[in-house]
């Protein structure tokens, strides 16, 4: 698996977060997790927890999506193909959004 975050200089001035420190904080994330840095923001392993943690829970931290210009992931199943992360995450959010809207509930 690889994964590819990419943080805005722009948005991390707008919102006073140094984007040195969002790299230190995914650089410490994969290492405690045996996932070898490849590049600035770039991660490479075979385990796929850590991967998938990763895209589970870095939106609902308070800073990630504020941030955040590119996030991309390679899965073992499909090792070729590019996956937009922050794209599938908006779909996603968006389809529960409008369920709990035409239901009424909290998902």
């Amino acid at each position: 698996m690889k994964m590819e975050i990419v943080f805005s200089p722009d948005k991390c001035i707008q919102h006073n977060i140094d984007i040195n420190e969002c790299y230190r904080k995914m650089d410490r994330y994969f290492e405690r997790n045996h996932v070898s840095k490849t590049g600035l923001g770039c991660y490479e392993g075979s385990d796929f927890d850590p991967f998938a943690h990763a895209v589970m829970n870095l939106p609902y931290t308070d800073w990630f999506l504020k941030v955040v210009d590119q996030w991309y992931c390679w899965w073992d199943f499909a090792p070729k193909k590019r996956e937009d992360a922050l794209a599938g995450f908006y779909e996603v959010k968006a389809i529960a959004d409008r369920r709990k809207k035409s239901y009424g509930a909290k998902l």
